[in-house]
């Protein structure tokens, strides 16, 4: 089409890109519309129809892998329904797998050619966590269920009509965020939260607020990557130029090349809260002082990405429903019960994660410096909180604060840029013009912190000998429990433990309380006075 041309020619984006973007803006027209709707069949009616259409405009006929794993996973939960969470999980990952390798989906995205891989990455979690639901109340008695279980497990199979209204959602799979089918069949039916005859009414003016906040957010991201882009690609890892520049412009053009890259995906989510926020289904709930709690459909928080000062709280600000909801179906699940998460527990959550993204060299090396990431975040964060009286001042100083920041920053995207460029030897020359500094950094810290840990421990048995306890054992590690760094106590002693803790760090900060330090970083979502 002629508008479609112009519009490539105005924004230099690719026809693929352009047809992405127009979906995007009109899933959040869809949002505005279902308000208008009151009846739950025809409001079901219009998420599926929408749904529908604003994926066949970018993607056309492969929207039919969308539509027969979903009907696999509905026969399945129809017909098994005491393992259809398990079937799900076999029958949704190695299809998403299949995909990604058929489409080289990464370096398909890169080069700005779109395919449905994209929303089948969405799809494959909602319908995993739908069916895992349906098997909890099948599967399982009600005083064995987490509470999270107790509040999101289906009684019964969901209508085909519910099903696939949930599935396409106006627009959902675009970008997400996850969203549980209970919560989607609330709102679409008026009950629990969105019950018209609750005290208290989720607030019209709330709903329009974040609304505007999330569009003005991915217009602002959409304006800063179509400017930018260009200039500042990863490509740049790659020229004369970049490798002529002294160390530390290397190092902050390495900054900007992260930032850059995120503002896409900073535009594509916001899209996708906008649209959950015009309609209404944004809203979390009410809090003690009776305001209103935002945030159902936020998956990242730009601001506190961008200006993080502590990996520890990144996974809390990023991509937030998929960090959700590989702790609730992965890292929960195969925690044993009443016990505590295992080694395994924890790489097993991080490779879910990895092999969700795709099978490229980059993605791995991306999750596992992760892990680097998290754990040495957690030691240097004692360490600030350990330092001497006379040194809080400058700890606690604007300066100090803008270093941390730096160094944060330098470290996200020095192992981001593994996740953009992907391939092995692409990989290493972009770490290599830095000269691996930010990973010695972390490596170092890391290796730091249990040189102290295991001091602390040695001090720790030594006191309990001294003081003629009779359980030198149990006293030791009691000692090293109060001495040593929360992230690096007795259960780890071991440099594989700090990185079990990184990785939990990962997988579970997402709306989490952060350590009731005061630290708001990990909130929830946002209040409405």
């Amino acid at each position: 089409m002629d508008w479609e041309v112009q519009a490539q020619q105005v924004t230099a984006l690719t026809l693929d890109q352009v047809r992405f973007a127009v979906s995007f803006l009109a899933c959040i027209v869809a949002g505005i519309l279902i308000r208008g709707l009151r009846s739950p069949t025809a409001r079901n009616l219009y998420s599926l129809a929408v749904g529908l259409l604003l994926l066949y405009y970018p993607f056309g006929s492969g929207i039919v892998h969308v539509v027969l794993t979903s009907w696999v996973t509905y026969i399945v939960m129809w017909l098994i329904p005491k393992k259809c969470g398990t079937w799900a999980w076999l029958i949704n990952f190695p299809y998403l797998l299949m995909l990604h390798t058929i489409n080289a989906s990464g370096v398909s995205w890169n080069k700005g050619v779109l395919d449905p891989t994209g929303a089948q990455m969405v799809l494959t979690l909602k319908l995993i966590s739908t069916a895992m639901c349906l098997q909890d109340s099948k599967e399982k008695k009600l005083e064995a269920m987490s509470d999270y279980q107790k509040s999101h497990h289906l009684k019964k199979l969901p209508s085909l009509l519910e099903f696939f209204g949930y599935v396409f959602c106006f627009g959902n799979l675009l970008a997400g965020p996850i969203i549980e089918f209970k919560d989607y069949q609330d709102f679409i039916n008026h009950t629990g939260l969105w019950d018209p005859r609750a005290p208290k009414k989720v607030p019209v003016s709330g709903c329009f607020l974040q609304g505007v906040r999330a569009t003005v957010t991915a217009l602002l991201a959409a304006a800063l990557y179509i400017t930018q882009e260009k200039t500042w690609g990863y490509h740049v890892f790659f020229t004369d130029w970049y490798h002529g520049q002294p160390l530390f412009l290397r190092l902050c053009i390495m900054q900007i090349v992260g930032t850059i890259y995120r503002s896409r995906y900073y535009f594509a989510w916001s899209n996708g809260w906008a649209s959950l926020a015009f309609a209404g289904f944004d809203f979390l709930q009410w809090d003690d002082k009776g305001r209103a709690v935002w945030g159902r459909g936020c998956n990242s928080r730009p601001l506190k990405v961008e200006f993080c000062d502590s990996g520890r709280v990144l996974a809390a600000h990023w991509n937030i429903s998929t960090g959700m909801f590989l702790r609730r179906y992965v890292y929960e699940r195969l925690t044993p019960p009443n016990g505590k998460p295992t080694f395994f527990t924890l790489v097993a959550t991080q490779l879910v994660s990895a092999l969700w993204h795709g099978l490229y060299p980059g993605y791995f090396l991306f999750f596992v410096g992760s892990a680097f990431l998290f754990a040495h975040s957690t030691v240097t964060y004692h360490w600030e909180k350990q330092a001497p009286s006379w040194l809080q001042p400058v700890v606690k100083s604007l300066p100090f604060w803008a270093v941390k920041v730096f160094i944060t920053k330098q470290c996200l995207d020095f192992l981001a840029s593994a996740f953009l460029v992907l391939t092995w030897r692409e990989c290493l020359v972009a770490w290599a013009s830095v000269y691996y500094i930010p990973l010695i950094w972390m490596v170092g810290v890391l290796a730091l912190g249990q040189i102290q840990a295991a001091g602390k421990k040695g001090k720790g048995k030594g006191k309990a000998k001294r003081d003629g306890a009779g359980a030198p054992t149990a006293n030791g590690a009691a000692a090293l429990q109060d001495a040593a760094p929360d992230g690096l106590r007795a259960t780890s002693s071991g440099v594989a433990e700090a990185l079990a803790k990184g990785l939990q760090d990962a997988e579970t900060a997402p709306r989490l309380a952060d350590d009731g330090d005061g630290d708001d970083a990990a909130a929830p979502a946002s209040k409405e006075d």
